[in-house]
């Protein structure tokens, strides 16, 4: 594996994005794959029986602790996530036009080892204990940014709690209320 983050987040991505090709067949339903810096990276459309369309973003994160996470950056307050009848900036659709809002999110270690190879010691970087989180974004949401310098919002760390989807906010409508007001 590389070291660099983004090529993990980028390699986690595709691997995602091919998992629910798949099921995006099965189901009779639209994949669109976001570009770059789009959001989301899956939008879900014409999926029968079911209004609207569904947004999923993968997240990556490296683990802290057996059960713990520094936080997935679950968006920006700001922009598209404020006028959601509006198609602004790096969104796909409008915010509004989501039924749903979904992020799978991949918890890892990171480890790294030495490979000796003749005289040589080459060191180099594998990916472990992976688990994956599922959840609609407002039931992973804290109530903290995801960093001092992006305007973006920052899920729970704790993964019992990410698989459970037990954020800190009750409904969506409450995480909707504080984050746009924020």
């Amino acid at each position: 594996m590389p070291s660099d983050s983004r090529a993990i987040s980028a390699i986690f991505e595709q691997l995602v994005v091919e998992r629910i090709k798949p099921l995006a067949r099965k189901y009779h339903c639209v994949l669109e794959e976001g570009g770059g810096r789009e959001y989301p990276d899956i939008t879900l459309r014409d999926i029968p029986g079911f209004e609207g369309k569904i947004a999923i973003d993968v997240k990556t994160s490296r683990k802290k602790s057996v059960n713990t996470i520094g936080g997935f950056t679950i968006g920006t307050y700001l922009g598209y996530f404020r006028t959601p009848n509006k198609k602004v900036g790096t969104i796909r659709y409008p915010y509004g036009d989501y039924a749903q809002h979904w992020i799978v999110g991949l918890c890892y270690e990171f480890e790294t080892y030495e490979e000796k190879i003749g005289d040589l010691v080459e060191e180099k970087f594998r990916i472990t204990d992976v688990d994956v989180i599922v959840q609609e974004k407002w039931r992973i949401a804290s109530r903290q940014t995801g960093s001092g310098t992006t305007k973006h919002m920052r899920s729970i760390t704790k993964i019992e709690d990410l698989k459970a989807g037990r954020g800190e906010f009750g409904s969506q409508k409450e995480f909707l209320e504080y984050w746009r007001n924020y």
